[in-house]
């Protein structure tokens, strides 16, 4: 199917150009030059041929213009310096569109050794179509009409001439246009003339100090002529703005408000009634969404976006004016007018207000600052409202979803086709996506280094960025992509050697349409060797970010720092280390009026944990050149922390063996005490009920059976974590001590009373446990107290490190505290009203009787006498 589209497609286009191509020959003729031109004079100073690349350079050239004539007549010199221009320099190029233009060459001479010689003849003329944005699915329609030059040697001078007839209708008849006095090369003169009749009120606008014009009277034409002398080109420097325009240059417009130029397109932009085709989609969607009018949007939107592929035929009139709707659904393509016009018609139909709005994707941002002219904009968007509210819509975007609007691109301004609109309108977007990436390294022991790191990765991509993923995995398969995505880790880290665990997961959350990947990696050989201090050494490299970034030369700049916009990125490290570590601890923030970034690197000692955390989020599309010097300080200070190196050494290892005898004898006495309180509590009973004492306690059983499994494993999981716990050891210790100077009693404080509270844990749940199965009476309620008791600490704990410490609480704090407090409600309840827990606990302590237990006693004396009483005597 796709091959039969597109040879169907091809042909189509050899079609167009078969008969263009018959038809652009025809409109070439050969004429002397136009009697109405300036004669002009070449001026300037020939450049250094160290500064001409290709070997040849322009000296001259010529363009005027006669707008009542319609005609452009341009003269051009080109002077040949080298053997390489003799290769680069030898062919004569124009471009026009035979649709509505008319191409006559005047004269082509070859200058050598003083002598001219005239070289052009019709025969010589070959014409060839040109898409140059053919891989953008755009065809304008443009001819090549070209002259391959013969016998062209080293300092020949080539002199050619011609003049462009016609202008695109579609345009109408106020005039625009823009004069640029630059050139790629060094250019010893430009030269410029307009001409127009006086009763045209041209406005101009200057830009980055254009040469100044003359004006000459011409009986009741205005004729303007600009010469420029020695035009330096401009060096593009690395990571410049698309939108930056440094050429002095000068806007030309016959439009005099933004209003004209909607006068203009509104009968290009009619947004007509739906025809029967287009209705049968309307009834359909209506029905489906059953008078919801953001339903009806999120389908018309989706068809329109995905539906209809992008595919611009933009010849003749059709470079600004859109194919009807009822054509672009038949044929299932179009490009931005068509689609955004189809869009238009069918919310309309659908009872929503809707209209076509110009935009430019590269300068939007700058349109205020332009002459009102249909030839400022490249693109267009539309306008809709929903319940008041405003909502702009791209339809060559695809993949979107409604999250309380449609991500824009930052265009910028957009000027609304609707009838008395006057100004130019602020194009904002709904939302802004960003990027979340968390690497997770397990790290070897430096003690065996044969052993690999594995590495697991999760990024969640959402708004915007979602929607890029999805295009590019629309168009890329994903065993490319995961290709991809090993080469970037493999580059990341090319000393080691980087190997894929599985293939990468990909899935969408539906209730926010985030798109998560998985990855997961070996690495082998982490751990390096120095040769020079023996130490074994680990490098992180922070790549994810570091390529985000823009690394500039140590040279003065002249032009803004392209951003990516609108971009945030969430970057997290995570290093689970075989062992405690001395690792220091840092936070930072940068505030800037383009960007923001944030660092934070935390180390959590009972995890034996490293978390580097970074957040980069740019706030415009550049940095302006006075801030340059703040964006390279910042990226030196964030460069130093994409590159994280551990080191290991015998040394360190011994002291993060030893005890910290001083916390192992605290802990000590903390179970001395909480033992002896515990034999109390054991000792304690509750009344009960007198015929709860007599009558037998039932077994443990039902639901309690999975009540006395938690609480046997309880101790002895609590316990384990105890024991385990690097506070136990004297690096932990100085760790703390060197992440909080300043509040080192307020740390050790907290960190002695989180051990304290998992010594009273342990202690408690052994006495828990032996209440439990002894069925003593006062377990229900001193169990119950527990695991309020048993939440209430281990919430403030977590709620004491982040608060005083400024310590984020991992998932495995967050998930304990949640469990404990999921216990208690399931439990408590339990325990306070079922009849088997009851009649289960109703034992006393067998040590002491208390006042029931001497009731029990002599009933059951009672009982004995009068049963000795009713036997038989023998």
């Amino acid at each position: 199917m796709h091959h039969l589209l597109r040879s169907c497609l091809l042909g189509f286009l050899l079609l167009i150009s078969f008969i263009g191509r018959s038809q652009s020959t025809s409109r070439i003729r050969q004429a002397p030059a136009p009697e109405w031109r300036l004669p002009v004079q070449p001026g300037g100073h020939m450049p250094s041929a160290k500064t001409v690349t290709q070997g040849y350079f322009v000296s001259l050239i010529d363009i005027q213009t006669h707008l009542e004539k319609k005609a452009q007549y341009v003269h051009l010199i080109r002077e040949i310096i080298s053997p390489t221009g003799v290769q680069y320099g030898s062919e004569v190029s124009v471009l026009f569109n035979p649709a509505y233009e008319q191409l006559t060459f005047h004269s082509l001479t070859i200058h050598r050794d003083g002598k001219a010689r005239t070289v052009l003849r019709p025969e010589m003329i070959k014409v060839a179509p040109l898409e140059s944005e053919r891989d953008r699915f755009v065809y304008y329609g443009l001819f090549s009409a070209s002259i391959h030059l013969e016998d062209i040697r080293k300092g020949d001078r080539i002199e050619y001439a011609y003049t462009i007839t016609g202008r695109n209708p579609i345009l109408g008849a106020a005039y625009s246009d823009d004069i640029y006095f630059t050139a790629s090369d060094p250019l010893p003169h430009r030269h410029h003339v307009l001409i127009s009749n006086s009763s045209r009120a041209l406005s101009f606008r200057s830009f980055n100090q254009p040469p100044s014009y003359r004006t000459i009277k011409q009986g009741e034409q205005t004729v303007y002529e600009w010469n420029a002398y020695d035009l330096k080109p401009i060096s593009p420097e690395d990571y410049m703005p698309a939108w930056t325009d440094a050429a002095p240059h000068l806007q030309i417009s016959e439009f005099n408000s933004w209003s004209s130029v909607v006068d203009w397109a509104q009968p290009l932009y009619q947004v007509a009634a739906a025809s029967p085709a287009l209705l049968q989609l309307v009834q359909e969607w209506k029905h489906q969404s059953q008078g919801n009018a953001l339903a009806y949007l999120q389908q018309a939107v989706a068809f329109v976006q995905n539906d209809i592929r992008y595919l611009g035929i933009e010849m003749g009139d059709y470079s600004h004016q859109p194919h009807l709707p009822e054509q672009v659904l038949r044929q299932r393509y179009g490009d931005c007018k068509d689609k955004s016009l189809l869009l238009c018609t069918l919310l309309k139909a659908g009872g929503l207000p809707a209209y076509p709005a110009l935009t430019n994707t590269i300068n939007g941002g700058e349109l205020n600052r332009l002459l009102p002219a249909p030839t400022v904009f490249n693109h267009v968007i539309v306008w809709t409202s929903l319940n008041g509210k405003t909502v702009w819509i791209d339809p060559t975007l695809t993949s979107q979803h409604w999250q309380d609007g449609y991500y824009i691109p930052p265009y910028g301004h957009a000027l609304v086709i609707r009838p008395g609109e006057k100004m130019l309108q602020p194009v904002a977007s709904a939302h802004r996506g960003k990027v979340q990436i968390s690497e997770t390294f397990t790290i070897p022991s430096p003690r065996t280094p044969d052993s690999p790191a594995r590495l697991y990765v999760e990024s969640v991509y959402s708004h915007n960025h979602a929607e890029d993923l999805r295009n590019q995995l629309a168009s890329q398969s994903q065993a490319d992509l995961e290709k991809s995505y090993l080469a970037f880790y493999q580059q990341t880290y090319p000393d080691q050697q980087v190997e894929s665990l599985d293939s990468i997961m990909i899935r969408e959350r539906a209730s926010t349409h985030n798109l998560v990947t998985n990855e997961s990696y070996q690495i082998s050989n982490f751990w390096e060797k120095d040769s020079a201090t023996g130490q074994s050494i680990l490098t992180i490299r922070g790549n994810v970010l570091a390529n985000n970034l823009r690394e500039l030369p140590r040279v003065a700049r002249k032009y803004p720092l392209a951003l990516t916009f609108p971009y945030e990125l969430e970057y997290t490290i995570r290093l689970k280390l075989p062992e405690d570590w001395n690792s220091n601890t840092d936070s930072w923030k940068i505030r800037r009026n383009s960007y923001e970034i944030d660092f934070t690197s935390i180390y959590y000692p009972a995890d034996s944990l490293i978390t580097l955390h970074y957040r980069y989020k740019t706030l415009k599309d550049h940095v302006p050149v006075e801030e340059i010097k703040n964006y390279r300080a910042d990226l030196d200070k964030l460069t130093q922390e994409l590159n994280y190196q551990l080191s290991f050494n015998e040394n360190a290892s011994t002291q993060a063996e030893e005890f910290h005898w001083a916390t192992v004898l605290i802990v000590l006495i903390a179970f001395v005490g909480f033992g002896w309180l515990g034999w109390r509590t054991y000792h304690y009973d509750r009344p009960i009920p007198i015929e709860r004492e007599i009558d037998p306690p039932l077994p443990i059983g039902g639901w309690l059976v999975l009540m006395g499994i938690g609480i046997a494993l309880s101790p002895l999981l609590i316990g384990y974590d105890l024991l385990s716990s690097p506070l136990f050891r004297t690096l932990t210790w100085e760790t703390i001590e060197a992440r909080w100077p300043n509040q080192k009693v307020l740390a050790y404080g907290i960190f002695y009373a989180e051990l304290l509270v998992n010594v009273f844990l342990v202690c408690s749940s052994v006495l828990m446990g032996i209440l439990f199965f002894g069925r003593r009476n006062t377990f229900p309620f001193l169990y119950s107290r527990f695991l309020v008791l048993r939440f209430a600490l281990l919430l403030a704990d977590a709620i004491l490190i982040e608060q005083l410490l400024g310590l984020s609480l991992d998932k495995e704090t967050i998930r304990d505290v949640l469990r404990t407090l999921f216990h208690a409600i399931i439990w408590i309840p339990y325990l306070l009203r079922s009849q088997r827990v009851q009649k289960t606990f109703v034992k006393s302590d067998q040590n002491r009787l208390s006042s029931n237990d001497e009731l029990v006693s002599i009933i059951s004396s009672i009982s004995e006498n009068d049963a000795s009483q009713d036997r038989p005597q023998t």
